[in-house]
């Protein structure tokens, strides 16, 4: 298992910008942290039952299709290049004006209508775990795991929120080319 290039891949696609880390920093920046617990600890039981869900189709498509394999090692790949052009080649998008109460329904929700989540956590396994390790347990595992380190990642979008988005916002490009270069690198182990 490339272990190195499993933790920048968790790594890069739960730090950077996407629905859940915008939300929760939108969220904490517009209700305090207190009263974005909910919404932080919904969104944490949608991925975590996410990344279980996608551990486990991959799982079986690996035990019912094994050519399917490669391909989708392959996928997985194509995918992080994707995302590295993407972060490389985005804009500063302007932050919501009024405030909403963020329930732990919506964080929870929001998990399934994520395409970014989805994507990692089909991509996260098909590259790294069940070419590995073909234990349903051990599969859950790696998802609570993957859902720990998002959680750190909103957690960390949240408490930090004013500071973060002043940081980001001063350093965009630089911070977007750096998590692209670390995506390209993770594609390229993966292919070796």
């Amino acid at each position: 298992m490339e272990f190195v290039s499993l933790l920048l891949y968790v790594c890069v696609m739960c730090f950077t910008p996407g629905p859940n880390n915008l939300m929760s920093m939108y969220v904490s920046v517009k209700n305090r942290l207190t009263k974005a617990s909910p919404f932080l600890f919904g969104a944490l039981a949608g991925y975590t039952s996410l990344f279980a869900l996608c551990g486990l189709l991959n799982l079986l498509l690996a035990y019912l299709v094994p050519a399917v394999e490669p391909f989708m090692k392959w996928l997985g790949v194509a995918f992080m290049l994707y995302l590295a052009v993407t972060i490389l080649l985005s804009r500063r998008e302007a932050s919501g004006e009024s405030a909403k109460p963020f329930s732990f329904l919506m964080g929870f929700a929001l998990q399934y209508v994520n395409v970014k989540g989805w994507l990692f956590g089909l991509t996260v396994f098909s590259t790294y775990v069940t070419p590995y390790f073909r234990s349903v347990l051990v599969i859950l595992g790696f998802a609570l795991g993957f859902s720990v380190v998002t959680f750190a990642a909103s957690l960390s979008w949240a408490v930090f929120g004013n500071v973060f988005k002043s940081f980001y916002d001063r350093h965009f490009t630089a911070f977007n080319i750096f998590m692209a270069v670390l995506l390209v690198c993770c594609a390229v182990s993966v292919m070796l």
